[in-house]
């Protein structure tokens, strides 16, 4: 897209900074007004404005994206990942020919880079809700690549998807990579990568060593019965790390992966029974 401009840094020779020149800043005020007005529910209206902007600047990656989030919220899937896709196609064909993204570099810290990483986040989490987990992983690596601070929590997110496609190695891999970093998620779910294969003496001694740091993730998932929590902030999206909140969050999303490998909560109930845990 030659509308799309990328740039080296002058300290940094291989982190590239994209712009988009020929958006003023009048338009961005009004893309900004046009997705708050789709955050305060009028994702209709909003799509007819944003649509107008994409029609007199093509290259306007974030409002491609942000017609898809309104699609996402109405429930239109196939337009909003189609939204998703233009984005990313639009970024991605903007690259130098000697991109390399182990080498190269597209910082979140420069604020125009974030539309494209934004864009590949968005289209990655809808591939996963279509259980198709080599394509969201192949975006989330991309993203990690390019941008290895991870500002967007890609890190729990490519965990999951080696439990979707079970390859639980792999998991273990990635996680002892990046364990100074890890995530609650990523935490917790370790025990079941070590279960599936088959290092379930390890697995336990995980489960024991967290057992007060994650008492109620634990527990939570052993109950027969789950109960939302009922508070305001969870329906906002605001989750704790480890309350009661973040226990029945990680169950609701990550359950199905404990339940395709059988017998793993067996060990969760053995590794935090009263005898097991040392008070």
């Amino acid at each position: 897209m030659k509308n799309i401009l990328i740039s080296y840094c002058d300290d940094e020779p291989l982190n590239l900074q994209f712009s988009y020149p020929r958006i003023s800043e009048k338009d961005y005020n009004q893309f900004y007004d046009i997705v708050e007005l789709s955050e305060n529910g009028d994702h209709q209206k909003s799509i007819v404005l944003l649509q107008q902007l994409v029609m007199k600047y093509p290259e306007f990656v974030d409002a491609w994206t942000h017609i898809g989030f309104a699609h996402q919220s109405i429930g239109n899937t196939i337009d909003c990942i189609s939204h998703f896709t233009t984005a990313v196609y639009l970024c991605k064909s903007s690259l130098p020919s000697d991109f390399n993204q182990i080498t190269h570099k597209i910082l979140w810290n420069e604020g125009d880079n974030r539309p494209f990483l934004r864009a590949c986040h968005a289209l990655g989490l809808e591939y996963q809700n279509l259980e198709m987990h080599d394509d969201a992983l192949n975006l989330y690596l991309f993203i990690l690549d390019v941008n290895p601070d991870d500002n967007q929590g890609v890190r729990e997110l490519v965990c999951e998807c080696y439990l979707g496609l079970k390859q639980y190695k792999k998991f273990i891999a990635f996680y002892n990579k990046h364990r100074s970093g890890s995530m609650t998620g990523m935490d917790i779910s370790y025990a079941l990568a070590l279960i599936a294969s088959g290092k379930t003496v390890e697995a336990e001694s995980w489960i024991k060593a967290s057992a007060v740091r994650y008492s109620n993730l634990w527990k939570e998932l052993i109950k027969k019965t789950h109960r939302k929590p009922k508070n305001p902030m969870f329906d906002l999206g605001f989750v704790t790390s480890s309350g009661v909140d973040a226990a029945y969050s990680y169950w609701n999303r990550y359950n199905k992966y404990w339940l395709q490998v059988e017998g793993s909560l067996d060990y969760v109930r053995q590794a935090i029974s009263e005898k097991s845990v040392k008070k």
